[in-house]
């Protein structure tokens, strides 16, 4: 946590200590960057109540340099860049440090290497030369332009939904708890497809006889947020994105975790039921040869499951 102090006014003191004022705009976007999870924190010294820093490093000087100029919009000027120089506002600026976060944090977006992007400093995320690949010279340009690439990306059409009542009760939920914006195409489609699972799993699991209880549409729905819920505290970034929903291993491994330890779902007999400490695996992507096939289910199944409350 940065010190603040009072700045001294005798001469004897401005010759101990060398001040350097950053504007208010700069300095709130340089504790915003020290704020982001997964970056390379730049070291702050003392201040005063008035962002006037005492003896601040080499590296500090230049990357409020580089913020200025972004504001200003002649950052690029002097670069391969300088087509894309223009004014960025604070708000902006904020948005792309969220993004590279984000990319770098994420094991649902790309790259699958986050080590490479936390080693950024603040003015290397800006602009350097070292790379050949023209987004690494400037991973604020290119986060100004693009999003943080999904590792499951729904495109097209939307799929066939297997039990529309519970994609129906799923998307009021994520929408209330986790503001997911129910008019997005995408958002839709990943909840068509997290529904589809969830329905999956729950109908196999009770044909083996293996839950313990009654369960409703709405409330296999509230499980279900309940256990990401309870995974995203244990993430380091905290948030639910409409893509978690359409990961195969949220039902075979946060989903079933949560159910066996609230004992909703028996456990096998090689399996004991989960602590506090579980550690979630790495993900790995489905492929077509390793997805199990879906099997319909029975209009058994389906007179069960309609008895329900939406």
């Amino acid at each position: 946590m940065t010190t603040l102090i009072r700045r001294q006014t005798s001469s004897k003191n401005e010759e101990n200590f060398n001040f350097f004022t950053v504007p208010d705009t700069v300095n709130k976007l340089i504790l915003y960057w020290n704020d982001r999870p997964g970056v390379s924190k730049l070291r702050i010294t003392a201040r005063t109540d008035s962002n006037s820093y005492v003896d601040p490093t080499k590296r500090f000087k230049k990357c409020v340099y580089l913020l200025k100029k972004l504001i200003a919009g002649t950052a690029f000027s002097n670069t391969e860049f300088v087509r894309k120089n223009r004014k960025f506002t604070h708000d902006e600026i904020k948005l792309i440090m969220d993004r590279f976060s984000l990319a770098a944090t994420s094991d649902r977006h790309y790259p699958l290497r986050k080590d490479l992007l936390r080693k950024f400093a603040l003015e290397d995320f800006i602009y350097n030369t070292f790379y050949k690949d023209e987004s690494l010279r400037s991973q604020f340009l290119y986060y100004s332009e693009h999003e943080p690439k999904p590792r499951v990306e729904i495109i097209g059409e939307a799929p066939a939904e297997k039990f529309p009542p519970l994609t129906v009760a799923l998307l009021r939920r994520c929408e209330t708890v986790f503001n997911f914006d129910a008019n997005d195409w995408r958002t839709r489609n990943n909840m068509v497809i997290a529904a589809n699972n969830l329905y999956k799993f729950w109908v196999e699991n009770e044909r083996t006889e293996r839950w313990l209880t009654e369960l409703t549409v709405n409330s296999v729905t509230a499980e279900f947020i309940d256990s990401l819920i309870v995974w995203s505290r244990r993430k380091e970034d905290r948030r639910v994105h409409p893509q978690t929903l359409t990961q195969d291993w949220a039902m075979d491994g946060v989903f079933k975790s949560h159910c066996l330890s609230m004992g909703l779902l028996a456990p096998d007999e090689i399996e004991d039921l989960p602590d506090e400490s579980l550690t979630l695996p790495e993900v790995e992507e489905d492929t077509l040869e390793t997805r199990e096939t879906y099997n319909k289910p029975s209009t058994s199944d389906l007179q069960k499951l309609s008895n329900i409350d939406t």
